[in-house]
């Protein structure tokens, strides 16, 4: 009896580090001209579990009649609360590493963006292009990403076509968010949310 409970725990565990380990690929591909387009493929074990997610939203053509504003209904105290966490000794530096580490832990096998953006006069067109260019060469090398900033000094246009493929390994990111999760900076932050 306790051998074949012994093989039982055995084969769970196995199975559990194989399935932690094994990587997901998250593909997404999204573009705008007439229609915003964007799909999202996830495939686990080597394709075995795969799923998609087709969403499409027209483009917004000059609207004659503005919809009413939906009236604002904020949660008493979520505010103050939320800023009582983001005080608390240590949470934000623990919130960062943790970002920082799930972001190492994600490898990036391809990405490619192709912007062109214009606002309705050429000067605004100009200023904003000097302004994000350099930040998107910055983000092309750092990020290992493609990435095509053109101006349209045509007129107020925005279209947009990329493509990007990660890989993540569920073990990479649950450990550092369990860590995070866990930690004594974040129970206390939460603690005092709740006080």
């Amino acid at each position: 009896m306790s051998a074949t409970l012994a093989v039982v725990l055995l084969v769970a565990v196995a199975t559990l580090w194989v399935l932690l380990w094994a990587p997901i690929d998250l593909v997404f591909r999204t573009r705008r001209e007439e229609v915003a387009t964007l799909d999202i493929q996830v495939s686990w074990l080597r394709g075995l579990a795969r799923t998609e997610i087709h969403k499409s939203r027209e483009a917004l053509v000059d609207d004659p009649v503005p919809a009413e504003p939906k009236p604002y209904r904020a949660r008493r105290g979520s505010f103050s609360r939320g800023m009582r966490i983001a005080r608390s000794e240590g949470f934000l530096r623990g919130a960062a590493r943790c970002i920082g580490r799930i972001v190492t832990g994600l490898e990036v096998r391809d990405a490619r963006l192709r912007v062109r953006v214009g606002l309705d006069d050429p000067a605004d067109t100009g200023r904003l292009f000097g302004y994000v260019f350099p930040v998107s060469r910055a983000l092309t090398s750092a990020a290992r990403a493609d990435i095509d900033l053109s101006p349209d000094f045509t007129g107020e246009s925005l279209t947009f076509d990329g493509h990007a493929h990660l890989r993540v390994v569920p073990a990479r990111v649950l450990g550092p968010a369990l860590a995070f999760t866990l930690s004594w900076p974040t129970l206390r932050a939460i603690w005092a949310a709740r006080s």
